[in-house]
């Protein structure tokens, strides 16, 4: 019998890889809530309201005459404008490509190319809908098997990066065709030109979710076919040939669905991206904006001043002491976005002295969790309660969950207990990797913590794993990384916290854990009507005895934002960036 995979974020660098990237959005109408997907069949969403062509609108008073959008971004374009790739931010690619949903800033699918779905009973088959108005820019339709033909070709394994795994591993199928056993996805399907239907391999309430995300959008195959008969041995090598489609000037000619179109792409390091409003744009309203700019600048102050000075319009993001420094001054500029993950040490259960559960829970207890977020990250994101990681963004948060509060004294008691108690002194070496800047410093708060009150003076971290010594890396028993998920739901939430099997890549930081029982009741959670009167508690009962393993000590719960202009109208920003850029505008400075 066939299970299903995991969809947990695979690590750190995939939550920086999900990072803003602009879309937009035919009509703001809602289709199914994220925090409260559907399981009972047969459920359908709102259809939303189209028209054929998209008509001129006059500029709102008081719009600038220019309305060239001018963007900046601290992310490149990743591998390119090529959804279904892990594709940066920079691209824009939701202007140009519209995945079947948009996500709104409050987690709320929106209709792309899909105006609603159903699902049967059990929530393992899912039909959607697609909008009969849509067309690509060269004025073709886009019909069911334009999608189903771009995702056995992008998602194939010759070409596929971490999305394909994440929006497809639960589909029927896809375990063989990744494994290069079956030429096509077999739970995706064509019912007929504007119907397209996916079966799940086991239930999944939230599936619909996951065509949210700007990587499910489809593009042209046929501009790619030539790739098929080369003879190219990595993935790289596939991505390599298939930018020559849109490099440069030939981005003018890129076959898109979008309100917007790419006329000159060129990745860092010149970093020039320029898009134009796609004159085959299908939505109901005509883009007010002429124009789109947009480069990236790695350097935060750089960007910070060229805010300051008012010469572009938006970043996409700001951080660091740039940004707690740009707060102070423009508080107003500042605008927060959907995001449901933190920052953790992550304890590898099977190195000493992690391998002890009690001196495990000395180490939390021990932890002034105020401090990490004001002194380790400036104030800038969420401070963890009590050692409690659950973002307040996801629902069943409890704020009254306190498993780890700050208590010197039991701190002492959970040592004592432990197998290197009852001080300190005899604690083995504690090697941590700790990350970027900001997360050596919260590594090395934690690290201090531990020995103001428990005497564990044995410890080091370090930045990156080439910086240690043969012996320390043999050692290492914690990392400061990633943790939570891509979307507001409780299942994804507890899989990463506590599933034995978790991801491949977080198995690298921390392997070794595994309780059966743990990770059966998360999985009955992840089939679980999020509606239904004892979602909650499930959820909340599982949280508690995750936590009770102690196998992570929570930095902060990531907060979020981007910085906009005062002159920027009508722009509004979920978890993959803008949605409703047909309704963005400039007013006059």
């Amino acid at each position: 019998m066939k299970t299903r995979k995991l969809f947990s974020v695979l690590s750190l660098v995939v939550v920086f890889a999900m990072l803003l990237s602009a879309c937009a959005q035919p009509t703001p109408t809602a289709v199914s809530p994220t925090t409260a997907p559907v399981a009972a069949a047969p459920t359908t969403a709102p259809a939303a309201t189209t028209a054929p062509v998209a008509q001129a609108r006059p500029l709102p008073a008081g719009a600038a005459k220019e309305q060239v959008l001018k963007v900046v971004h601290e992310g490149g374009m990743g591998v390119g404008p090529m959804p279904g790739l892990d594709v940066g931010m920079a691209a824009h690619p939701s202007a140009i490509f519209v995945p079947l949903f948009y996500s709104d800033k409050d987690g709320k699918l929106l209709p792309g190319l899909a105006t609603r779905y159903d699902t049967n009973k059990d929530a393992t088959v899912y039909t959607f809908f697609l909008d009969k108005t849509a067309m690509w820019s060269d004025g073709k339709p886009i019909k069911a098997g334009d999608i189903v033909d771009w995702w056995n070709f992008i998602f194939h394994p010759a070409r596929a990066s971490w999305p394909a795994s994440w929006l497809m591993s639960s589909v029927v199928g896809y375990e063989a065709f990744a494994a290069k056993k079956a030429d096509t996805i077999s739970g995706v399907k064509v019912v007929d030109d504007f119907t397209l239907q996916i079966s799940l391999v086991a239930p999944e309430s939230f599936f619909a979710d996951r065509m949210g995300f700007k990587e499910s959008a489809p593009a042209r195959v046929d501009q790619y076919a030539h790739i098929l008969k080369l003879d190219l041995q990595t993935a790289k090598e596939q991505w390599s040939a298939m930018q020559a489609v849109w490099l440069k000037e030939k981005a003018k000619d890129l076959i898109v669905s979008g309100p917007f179109r790419p006329v000159y792409l060129e990745p860092e390091p010149a970093a020039i991206y320029k898009f134009e409003p796609n004159p085959k744009w299908w939505g109901a309203k005509k883009p007010y904006l002429t124009g789109i700019e947009a480069t990236t600048v790695r350097d935060m102050q750089t960007m910070s001043l060229m805010f300051e000075h008012r010469e572009v319009d938006l970043l996409f993001e700001l951080s660091g002491g740039a940004a707690v420094n740009l707060r102070k001054t423009m508080p107003t500029a500042f605008f927060d976005k959907p995001r449901y993950q933190g920052f953790t040490l992550w304890f590898n259960t099977t190195k000493p002295p992690m391998d002890d559960i009690n001196l495990r829970k000395a180490l939390l207890h021990a932890i002034p969790w105020e401090k990490m977020n004001e002194v380790a990250f400036e104030g800038q994101h969420l401070t963890i309660e009590n050692g409690n990681p659950w973002p307040p963004s996801i629902p069943c948060y409890d704020a009254s969950f306190a498993p780890y509060p700050f208590d010197v004294q039991k701190a002492k008691e959970y040592l004592a207990k432990s197998k290197y108690g009852p001080t300190g002194a005899s604690v083995p070496r504690i090697v941590l990797l700790g990350g970027d800047q900001v997360r050596i410093r919260g590594s090395q708060i934690a690290l201090e913590s531990w020995r103001v009150n428990l005497g564990i003076a044995n410890a080091t971290t370090m930045q990156a794993e080439k910086e240690f010594t043969p012996e320390d890396k043999a050692l290492r028993s914690a990392a400061h990384g990633a943790y939570g998920t891509n979307l507001p739901v409780p299942g994804l939430f507890l899989e990463i916290l506590g599933h034995a099997k978790r991801s491949a890549s977080l198995q690298n930081y921390v392997p070794g854990f595994e309780n059966a029982d743990l990770s059966k009741r998360i999985e009955k959670v992840l089939g679980m009507d999020m509606k239904s009167a004892d979602y909650c508690p499930t959820v909340q009962g599982v949280l508690r005895d995750i936590m009770d393993q102690a196998l992570m000590a929570p930095t902060v719960v990531i907060r979020s934002y981007y910085q906009r202009q005062p002159w920027v109208k009508g722009l509004e920003v979920g978890m993959w960036g803008p949605y409703n850029l047909d309704d963005t505008w400039l007013a006059s400075r």
